[in-house]
């Protein structure tokens, strides 16, 4: 990749969203109706999951980055999307899956979080 052009910390950020799509679950998870609550104690376990996130003490206080957490809530709608088989939903009723809801809930409970794991945590 750097002979394409692509910094390091590029090259890092793709190798992570790689092992991150090979490894992960979560949307399975998030389509089979676990909670919000259960899929990040699942994400604050997973050290790849807590590195794509950027999770961080500082301070006594746990700390994500607010872009790779977007970013991973987006992989997961698209993996999940990805994931459904044919003839398991009506397409134009996508929004139905149960990972709509579950990144809507944990879009919301972000916003509220100020990127702190335990506000993240409380507000779900």
């Amino acid at each position: 990749m750097r002979e394409l052009g692509v910094e390091a910390a590029g090259c890092e950020q793709a190798l992570s969203t790689v092992k991150l799509l090979l490894n992960n679950h979560v949307a399975e998870d998030a389509n089979a109706n676990l909670s919000a609550v259960v899929i990040i104690r699942y994400v604050l376990s997973n050290p790849d999951l807590r590195a794509y996130i950027k999770l961080n003490r500082y301070q006594d206080v746990l700390w994500f980055n607010k872009e790779a957490f977007e970013a991973l809530l987006w992989w997961v709608m698209l993996i999940a999307v990805i994931e459904i088989e044919p003839g398991d939903y009506d397409t134009t009723a996508l929004n139905q899956l149960p990972v709509f809801a579950l990144i809507g809930q944990l879009a919301e409970a972000e916003e509220l979080s100020e990127f702190r794991v335990d506000k993240l945590l409380a507000a779900l």
